[in-house]
């Protein structure tokens, strides 16, 4: 019925692999991994997406059963049932029953702050066998196994499709990748380019990327503009200085999903660049042109 409804995508709360971190997170019937499989499997079948939510750090954590999670993750997205993710820290509220939980267990952090609590950048609880830093590359490498799992599931078809997709942009044009998805799509997008346009390209992203990419062949440089989400505020106008004087042919923006939706900041910052075509990148590997109205261009302040 949703999906006659027009409903393409649902928003799954998976949070954990681990049968004991859900126990003692009181998921209940919530958590059932095998019902998550076959419903995730029935939503693949009649064409539904997913995007799925994860924690890691949470009561009852340990290396060994948030690995779980990470093994979880990679499965779902190597098998095409998971296209989207977002991976939170689990970060205890006050006045919630799980606060409450770690405070009588006495494992929040002592030096924690008010803004430590956001569920992503900060770690405020510690186990006895699970320090903090443990917890947020776990975090890390649970975002890894997405990644690996959607290419091994996407990058044939991609490639496939960008081979006819990718023939716009002609050979040897001078491109700029904004760092706009996931890891997974970046790099299928540039092995794209790299092998049916013969054409190297420069990426602008966040400084995290800069150490699993620089080792890539088809990228001839990685400009950062720092950390957070593509926006006019976090990029500094010297580096749109920088970019602009290249003078690109194309600027490609890469999606998690198809349409626009979510992407008005990097699309400005897309046209702040002033490339002589902006490109938009589905996820399947489908590329359309971005037309805009003069009216609604950007500057600099």
């Amino acid at each position: 019925e949703m999906k006659s409804a027009g409903y393409y995508k649902i928003r799954f709360g998976i949070e954990t692999g681990s049968d004991h971190v859900a126990e003692q997170m009181t998921l209940g019937k919530k958590h059932n991994l095998n019902k998550l499989r076959s419903i995730l499997s029935f939503g693949k079948d009649i064409g539904m997406l997913f995007y799925g939510t994860i924690s890691v750090g949470g009561l009852g954590s340990s290396v060994e059963e948030d690995q779980k999670t990470v093994d979880l993750v990679y499965e779902l997205a190597s098998n095409g049932l998971m296209q989207e993710i977002q991976v939170s820290i689990n970060t205890p509220q006050p006045g919630t029953d799980f606060y409450n939980s770690c405070v009588e267990k006495n494992i929040i952090k002592t030096q924690a702050t008010n803004d430590d609590f956001d569920g992503n950048g900060h770690v405020v609880v510690e186990y006895p066998n699970y320090r903090a830093e443990d917890i947020q590359k776990k975090q890390q490498e649970v975002l890894a196994a997405f990644d690996h799992g959607k290419t091994k599931a996407d990058a044939k078809t991609f490639m496939e499709i960008g081979r006819e997709s990718f023939k716009s942009i002609p050979k040897n044009s001078n491109v700029l990748l904004l760092r706009s998805t996931r890891l997974w799509m970046i790099e299928i997008i540039v092995n794209t380019m790299n092998q049916y346009r013969k054409t190297t390209v420069d990426l602008l992203g966040q400084n995290s990327i800069t150490e699993g990419l620089k080792s890539n062949l088809g990228i001839n440089h990685i400009y950062n503009y720092g950390d957070g989400f593509f926006s006019l505020d976090t990029i500094e106008p010297h580096l749109i200085e920088q970019l602009q004087n290249k003078s690109y042919d194309y600027v490609l923006l890469p999606m998690a999903n198809n349409h626009l939706e979510g992407y008005r900041n990097v699309l400005d910052v897309a046209r702040l660049i002033e490339p002589k075509v902006i490109l938009g990148i589905y996820p399947e590997g489908n590329v359309f042109l971005i037309k805009e109205k003069k009216e609604d261009s950007v500057s600099l302040v």
